[in-house]
């Protein structure tokens, strides 16, 4: 839209406002209201109590964990694969340092991390009985069937 066409807007909204088509008052500011925060910890304490669900471990595998060891080859072949953090777990990116190492070295943290899970969970999913290994006869059931798979 141009100035020509919003001075021309401007001016017929004048024009219906001086012939009374239009009502003065409907197009005021509103004014602006402050909103207030509200945080009343003792009521999101029970909520949090009322929504939480007392399930054993094997329902819902929750694990918090460091990183596992780094293997002796991948530390002869990259070194310290350690992020630097500052005090408050943020990782400090160095000016010195290539990015696409950082990145890689944030992957080699996921990685080592659901590394150091499996190695703790395996074991208490044994401890409880679960079976972790398929037989060796199970055929995995088929999204497709056989005359679907056929055409």
């Amino acid at each position: 839209m141009s100035d020509s066409e919003s001075l021309d807007t401007d001016e017929e909204l004048q024009e219906s406002l001086a012939k009374g088509e239009l009502k003065p008052g409907l197009y005021a500011i509103a004014p602006h209201v402050k909103k207030e925060f509200i945080n009343n910890t003792a009521v999101l304490k029970q909520k949090l109590a009322e929504m939480e669900l007392d399930l054993d471990w094997v329902e819902t595998l929750t694990m918090v964990n460091g990183l596992a060891p780094l293997t002796p080859e991948l530390s002869e072949q990259f070194g310290d694969m350690e992020l630097e953090k500052n005090r408050k777990g943020a990782v400090i990116k160095g000016s010195s340092e290539d990015p696409v190492h950082h990145d890689f070295k944030r992957e080699m943290a996921f990685y080592r991390q659901a590394q150091a899970a499996v190695l703790e969970g395996i074991p208490r999913l044994h401890q409880l009985g679960v079976v972790t290994r398929r037989p060796d006869d199970y055929f995995a059931q088929m999204a497709k069937s056989d005359t679907h798979m056929t055409k």
